[in-house]
């Protein structure tokens, strides 16, 4: 069982580096600041539209408004940031507690 732990914690740690080194590469960086331009530049046309259309005194129109204001980042994308944040270095951390139970003997 001992070299069992030693893969499968080898495994964890080369996964856990990989997706700590695709959230925090130049490429990501690179990636990020495109996503937040294109964030911005879609408020910004979601506020021009916004401006143009009459004002309505009815509660539910209003309400169906509210509604429809514009989500500048994609809730996927913030769900997929902060898992790849927490779960790279608890890969990392937890392949490293299987690696020494291997070397251990546990």
């Amino acid at each position: 069982m001992t070299l069992g732990y030693i893969v499968f914690g080898g495994v964890l740690v080369a996964v856990g580096a990989a997706v700590t080194w695709l959230r925090f590469s130049p490429l990501a960086k690179r990636q990020q600041e495109a996503e937040r331009e294109l964030a911005m530049r879609r408020a910004e046309a979601a506020k021009e539209v916004a401006a143009d259309e009459p004002v309505q005194q009815d509660h539910a129109a209003a309400q169906s408004r509210g509604a429809k204001n514009p989500v500048t980042t994609d809730r996927g994308a913030k769900l997929w940031n902060t898992r790849t944040a927490l779960l790279g270095p608890l890969g990392i951390a937890v392949g490293m507690v299987l690696i020494v139970l291997g070397v251990v003997g546990g």
